[in-house]
């Protein structure tokens, strides 16, 4: 991939050299900065600037800050404008809008200005299951509600408060039984609203980006994501999880992580060589005592710990995670051992008492691991605490050092 070149002046147009990969334009630096930081857990490496700066990075995507959620909608639209028309995009970036998860703000006339500058149609999948909005038929919901009744909009933003402001016709709402299939039809025309439930649905609507990136895409939480996945570097290795316990917070953990495109195993019925690949790949894997998607068993059965500390240092033999995610306390402790753990060096806390942890082995090697009750934790834990590991080792001096390389006691 080219690199990004950009030079400029402060309140002059941004020029652009090279062909980056992704452009995204935020009308907050919260909202440009969430953006990044999900490009980033997918190992793009971001910068992000003001609308208005001197960008000189090489970089594979460039967010921009406009400043405009307190604007007027004209005034809004008119930054953005300039803008876009001043990057001289080619097609194969994807141009995208990132919009508050509440449609809060002037995204109706920025989209609006994007679509008439860059001449693209529009693909919409502004569902974020990890805040609890989803997009039914079209709508927008928040945790099952129409989202203007869900937040505290004004007014005014409830009447503007549909996603079909901004977009060009025609106007297709595409289920997700479409959406899974793929069932688009090319080249895209109008706008094509994603419905979406699930960081799965998100996945899907971004393999259809990445497959016609000529658009303007519009998302919210979480689809960035899983474009950076499908357009990142792949060389980090993969996270593995282990998971001794039986709790509901744990079982909701596995299932979302399934979701999310994460090879989700029984640990008695593993193929270790699938494991291993995936991991070579990049792929996050979780292993468990249980399986994760069929019926809880009636009791926990003592034997089930070891046997999956058992497969885990196995696999650990083969294979080079970019961390470890150890859940539950008897199998963390039955783990840690096997793998013939001499020093363990708590970092730092991202979570309430789930601590990331160096864990040295034979003296030399170490990695990072990652301890937590099976009680504890969203549903997205898992997710994002893989991807908090992965940049955690991409940039720390347990990578630089040591590579991740896990070597259990024989």
């Amino acid at each position: 991939m080219d690199g990004l070149v950009a030079t400029a002046r402060a309140g002059t147009d941004v020029q652009l050299t090279g062909v980056p990969r992704f452009v995204g334009v935020s009308d907050d630096l919260t909202g440009a900065l969430a953006l990044g930081a999900e490009l980033r857990a997918a190992n793009v490496d971001v910068t992000v600037v003001p609308w208005n700066a001197t960008p000189d990075v090489q970089t594979g995507a460039l967010i921009f800050d406009t400043a405009s959620r307190l604007l007027s909608a004209r005034a809004a639209g008119d930054r953005v404008a300039r803008l876009v028309r001043s990057l001289r995009l080619g097609p194969s970036t994807i141009a995208y809008k990132r919009i508050d998860s509440a449609l809060r703000g002037n995204w109706p006339t920025e989209t609006a200005a994007m679509v008439s500058v860059l001449h693209r149609a529009v693909i919409a999948a502004v569902a974020a299951p990890t805040l609890g909005v989803t997009v039914a038929h079209g709508a927008v919901l928040r945790d099952g509600s129409p989202i203007a009744q869900a937040s505290s909009m004004s007014e005014l933003e409830v009447r503007g408060a549909t996603l079909e402001l901004g977009f060009p016709p025609p106007i297709v709402t595409l289920p997700v039984a479409s959406l899974r299939s793929h069932d688009v039809r090319s080249p895209l025309r109008g706008s094509v609203i994603c419905d979406g439930a699930t960081q799965q649905d998100l996945h899907d609507a971004a393999r259809m980006v990445t497959r016609w990136p000529d658009v303007v895409v519009v998302g919210s939480y979480g689809l960035a994501r899983e474009i950076g996945r499908l357009i990142g570097d792949r060389q980090q290795p993969g996270v593995l999880a282990v998971c001794g316990s039986y709790q509901e917070p744990t079982v909701r953990q596995l299932r979302v992580a399934s979701e999310a495109g994460w090879l989700v195993e029984e640990a008695a019925r593993v193929n270790a060589a699938d494991v291993i690949d995936a991991l070579r790949a990049g792929r996050h894997v979780a292993l468990s005592s249980f399986d994760p998607v069929g019926p809880l068993p009636d009791r926990r059965v003592p034997e089930a710990t070891g046997a999956l500390a058992g497969v885990a240092a196995s696999i650990l033999e083969q294979a080079r995670p970019a961390g470890l995610l150890l859940i539950g306390g008897e199998l963390t402790s039955t783990v840690l051992g096997a793998l013939g753990a001499s020093r363990l060096e708590p970092l730092m806390e991202p979570w309430p008492t789930v601590p990331l942890v160096q864990v040295t082995l034979d003296g030399s090697n170490a990695m990072l691991a990652g301890a937590k009750s099976g009680s504890q934790g969203e549903p997205w834990w898992l997710v994002y605490a893989a991807d908090a590991i992965v940049a955690w080792t991409r940039e720390s001096r347990i990578s630089r050092h040591s590579g991740g390389n896990v070597r259990p006691r024989p």
